[in-house]
């Protein structure tokens, strides 16, 4: 009986780090989607290049389309994001 308790409590945890890391990747983009935009829209274009990469864990490629935006436009979004 105690093994299959604690299987199920070990079960019960795991799902329930996984709902809170899922709902932290949910703040964090409704976070970044309060910053401020940018008025170029070249400048755009490497925020959402550099977020896809940094969703999908190309965090180099997205570094360097947040690098390129930053010369594109001085926008708070992008130091934010390279600090990410």
């Amino acid at each position: 009986m105690n093994k299959r308790i604690g299987q199920r409590l070990v079960g019960s945890l795991a799902v329930a780090i996984v709902l809170l890391i899922a709902t932290g990747a949910r703040a964090e983009d409704k976070a970044l989607a309060t910053l401020p935009k940018v008025r170029k829209p070249e400048a755009h274009a490497h925020i959402v290049a550099g977020n896809a990469h940094y969703r999908t864990g190309e965090f180099e490629a997205a570094l360097a389309e947040y690098k390129q935006g930053l010369q594109e436009e001085d926008a708070a979004i992008f130091l934010y994001n390279i600090g990410e």
